[in-house]
Parts: structure tokens; sequence; C-alpha cells
């Protein structure tokens, strides 16, 4: 629901009422329920999206003590354990994302809705290749 292409769907607005009626604890500190099991086993946990001019550099534990919940109920199992907790801090702007030509020929590339690791890697392939004349890494590959 937080991100562009979804949160215009029909689909997103019934969807965010049950979120709001259900889980209200859940919606105040814009829990993003992601896993990511490692070779090792470890499995990264996250996220939440607080949003500010300049964000504090803590969060509640209440986000965190949500996440171990989800992922106990989700995973029919104990909680995990926490080996150690990461708060990034993104960029903002009213666009997904920021793509601008800078003095001397720079190109600034941005995801500015924290779609970054989901997007980052096509964002830069497409611009880099239309700004050099470079062909797509996939294209024409089978």
């Amino acid at each position: 629901m937080r991100y562009g292409r979804f949160a215009d769907g029909p689909e997103a607005g019934a969807l965010r009422e049950r979120l709001h009626a259900e889980r209200p604890d859940l919606a105040a500190i814009d829990l993003n329920q992601m896993y990511t099991q490692l070779p090792d086993g470890t499995l990264i946990i996250g996220d939440s999206h607080s949003t500010a001019t300049a964000p504090a550099p803590f969060q509640p534990e209440a986000a965190f003590t949500a996440f171990l919940a989800e992922a106990e109920a989700l995973f029919d199992a104990p909680a995990p354990r926490v080996i150690e907790r990461w708060q990034g801090v993104y960029a903002k702007g009213p666009q997904e994302f920021l793509i601008d030509r800078g003095d001397d020929g720079v190109l600034v590339l941005a995801a500015t809705t924290g779609i970054g690791m989901t997007t980052g890697l096509g964002l830069a392939e497409e611009n880099l290749a239309a700004a050099f004349g470079w062909a797509a890494a996939m294209e024409g590959t089978s």
C-alpha cells in the first residue's frame, strides 16, 4: 500500500481500511513485513517506515516487538533471537525517483520512497544505458 504501483490499485483502499481496523498498531508504525534468509540460516526481518524532516536516531521498541510477534505467528515458531538491529535513513521526495543531470555531466539517481533495494539496480542500468548509449545488460539474452 505504500508504493506507487500498489497504492494506486483499486484494492489498496480496501486493504488500507482493513489494516487500520484490524491492526492499527501495525499501521501506526507502517510495518512492512519482509524476510530474507541468509545461507547460514540467519533471518533478516524488516521493516518499518517513519517519516520526518529530521528523523530521530531511535525507534520505539514497539516496532521491533511487532516484527518478532508477526514472525512468530507467521512461521508458527518461537520468536526469533535478535542478534543485531539496523536502522536506515532514506531520502524521500515527491516522486518515486530523483533523476537529474547535474553540472559537468554528472548523472544523479536516487530512489526516494524506500524502494531502493528492489529498484536501484534497474534504475541505474536503465539510466546509465540511456545516458551513455549502452545496451541494457539483459537485452538480447535468452
